[in-house]
């Protein structure tokens, strides 16, 4: 893998010049549920989103999760189900998403 990551490395880098009113940053299920396995990306994600709010880019976030579990199968995506009344489905609070 690591060989594969340094081959395409010239290709793993965009440049872009977002402008204010004509995109928005979506961030997409950086639930609580998934802390553990977002943790090597959070810090980037962070600075997404300070960059965005200093440049006053409409940021827009989304989260998945199950008002009725039952009779859905509990393997599906990162392992079980997230339950739209437990701590877990809402988004990371070290986002400040409010903010």
């Amino acid at each position: 893998m690591q060989n594969y990551l340094n081959d395409v490395r010239t290709y793993n880098t965009r440049r872009a010049w977002p402008r204010q009113g004509k995109c928005a940053l979506l961030v997409v299920d950086m639930q609580n549920y998934f802390l553990l396995m977002a943790s090597p990306i959070v810090d980037r994600v962070l600075l997404l989103l300070e960059t965005c709010r200093s440049k006053k880019i409409k940021i827009i976030f989304t989260r998945h999760g199950h008002r009725d579990t039952e009779g859905l199968c509990p393997c599906y995506g990162y392992g079980r189900l997230v339950p739209v009344s437990c701590g877990e489905f809402y988004i990371m609070d070290i986002l400040d998403w409010k903010g």
